[in-house]
């Protein structure tokens, strides 16, 4: 089968001198040579006339943004077609890319300067995202022990060695009131804590692993004893909530919390429990308002909420634009394969087609008289 090449002009005489010292060093001979401004008529002989191979010179001769570009990506890919970049440093296409091609009206240059920052930060590990809790962020950037959080850490570790039992662990802790002082503690955020080697001063960033980064909080010996015991219990399996992040109490216009209790009871000597999960207000306590209120059976109102909402849309929305940046990472350094990618890409296609009234949705929810109440202004 022919080989074909693409470049972005055929004026451009170092880019077409580059590319062909290309495959000449590879061992690549190429039956015809294309330019940008007639990549359609190649996708013709391609149809007719099947190739193996399709080298371009850069991702710029194929499309100058990154969205048009994995389109063509994949139509090269539905015919059969390996897309290779002539340059020793960046052979894959996704790779390089990333490095030369944005999204529509963003600038380039600025995202590798976003990004080259970010990886300097994270060689240093210093702070980026979400500082986890225990910890905050000293004058340079770089993170300190938070003493009153650490307190509350080291408390989490030892009741759970003890216990044995991540909702004994969320119980004690909330009915603690110097410990859920702003917090309401959860299985997923302590079963997160215990999990996290940071608490050993091990720092992880975007493929930076750095030990003894910052002071640890937690003694090695209690943190692997603890996760040996997280190891030997049976794993659930969380199916991600749909709503989460878009529901408010109809009252006091707080974001909806979801909480869970269980009630133990014997039968015939048999101790049994069973574990019941609402959506809860954090401020229900100081609600004035009679015939009101906001602690509501989770799966009811999912079911409510069903009949109220597109849930399709709704996922759409959760996706960000710049998403596609991940994405295409995940497939230029092996993460998914190209089935998974194209997959992934048209969700991300179907997002930018879809009706976005819903990317700042808020559903306020009550009870009143039995009946629930969803508003969404």
């Amino acid at each position: 089968m022919d080989n074909y090449a693409l470049v972005s002009t055929f004026s451009d005489l170092d880019e077409n001198k580059y590319l062909k010292d290309f495959c000449d060093y590879q061992s690549i001979s190429i039956d015809q040579f294309f330019e940008f401004n007639d990549y359609s008529n190649m996708i013709k002989k391609i149809r007719s006339n099947k190739i193996s191979d399709l080298i371009i010179s850069t991702p710029k001769a194929m499309d100058s943004n990154l969205l048009d570009f994995c389109k063509k990506i994949i139509e090269l890919y539905n015919l059969n077609v390996e897309v290779k970049c002539a340059s020793f440093d960046f052979p894959d296409p996704f790779q390089y890319a990333l490095k030369v091609l944005s999204l529509p009206e963003e600038n380039p240059l600025r995202l590798n300067k976003i990004k080259d920052s970010i990886n300097k930060k994270a060689s240093r590990g210093q702070v980026l995202g979400k500082i986890p809790y225990g910890y905050k962020k000293n004058p340079s950037s770089f993170y300190e022990i938070n003493e009153s959080e650490a307190k509350i850490v080291k408390e989490i570790f030892s009741l759970f060695y003890k216990s044995r039992n991540i909702k004994d662990v969320v119980n004690l802790l909330n009915g603690k009131e110097d410990f859920n002082k702003g917090k309401n503690w959860s299985t997923q955020g302590i079963e997160h804590i215990l999990k996290n080697d940071f608490y050993l001063g091990v720092y992880r960033r975007y493929n930076n692993v750095i030990p003894n980064s910052h002071d640890p909080i937690i003694d090695k010996i209690l943190f692997n004893e603890c996760k040996i015991i997280l190891g030997s219990k049976e794993k659930k399996i969380y199916i991600k909530n749909t709503y989460q992040g878009i529901l408010f109490c109809g009252i006091c216009k707080q974001k909806l919390l979801i909480t869970s209790h269980t009630n133990y009871w014997n039968v015939r000597k048999v101790r049994t429990n069973k574990t019941y999960k609402y959506y809860s207000c954090p401020g229900k306590y100081n609600h004035t308002i009679d015939n009101k209120k906001t602690n509501i059976n989770f799966d009811t109102l999912n079911n409510a909420l069903k009949l109220r909402i597109d849930t399709h849309s709704l996922e759409h929305n959760k996706i960000k634009k710049s998403d596609i940046y991940k994405l295409v990472n995940s497939i230029g350094t092996g993460s998914i394969e190209m089935k998974e990618f194209v997959n992934n890409f048209k969700k991300y296609l179907n997002y930018l087609n879809s009706d976005k009234s819903l990317s700042n949705k808020k559903l306020y929810i009550y009870i009143e008289k039995e009946q629930i109440k969803i508003l969404d202004h």
